[in-house]
């Protein structure tokens, strides 16, 4: 298995330091199912088999940009315990005023139109439309990991990456039973720049 970096065992806060969340940009996120479970289905002969959550994770993603004018979506996989998206800041921001956060309200409240608040309204609509069909566990890893893509050869890179994820889900670091090493975690950790933002389980 890939050794993990330093921050992976850590992860309270690990935002890029001054970094304006909102500003045109755009991200590589990954949210994880909590515990690593295979929540949201199956790879079966290369291509993912969505369960009701995976299903519910694709709808809720879709509409993130549908309820945002400053974020439009590029590529997206649900794969069985783990999520991975691409999504681009397009400015117009809406007024940055703190959005409260359920999970610890002691906690700094999240920036309206960031990285963050939209990461953690997606993660609670999926947790809430889980409960309507019975689940009531939690959905979410408490975290969410980010990379922010600085240039075009990055972004086909993670793009090719994102597209292929399923037929390489025997090599992913996320796969409890994986048989190998998959050379895209190496060479987004040399990258840099990939940071896990702490939650509490949703």
């Amino acid at each position: 298995m890939v050794e993990k970096p330093i921050w992976w065992a850590n992860r309270h806060s690990f935002r890029l330091l001054g970094h304006d969340y909102t500003r045109p940009e755009a991200y590589f996120v990954t949210l994880c199912s909590y515990q690593k479970r295979c929540l949201f289905g199956e790879v079966v002969e290369g291509r993912m088999r969505l369960s009701q959550v995976g299903s519910l994770v694709e709808t809720e993603w879709g509409k993130t940009a549908q309820v945002r004018s400053y974020v439009q979506l590029d590529r997206y996989v649900v794969m069985p315990n783990h999520f991975h998206a691409i999504l681009v800041f397009m400015g117009g921001k809406p007024t940055s005023k703190p959005v409260p956060t359920e999970w610890n309200k002691a906690a700094p409240r999240l920036v309206a139109g960031s990285l963050g608040a939209v990461m953690a309204q997606f993660k609670s609509m999926v947790t809430k439309g889980s409960r309507t069909i019975g689940l009531q566990t939690p959905i979410w890893q408490a975290n969410y990991h980010e990379h922010l893509i600085r240039d075009e050869e990055s972004l086909n890179c993670i793009r090719d990456y994102i597209d292929t994820n399923p037929l390489r889900w025997h090599l992913d670091q996320e796969n409890p039973a994986n048989v190998g090493e998959d050379s895209f975690a190496k060479w987004l950790e040399q990258a840099g720049e990939y940071r896990g933002v702490g939650r509490k389980p949703s």
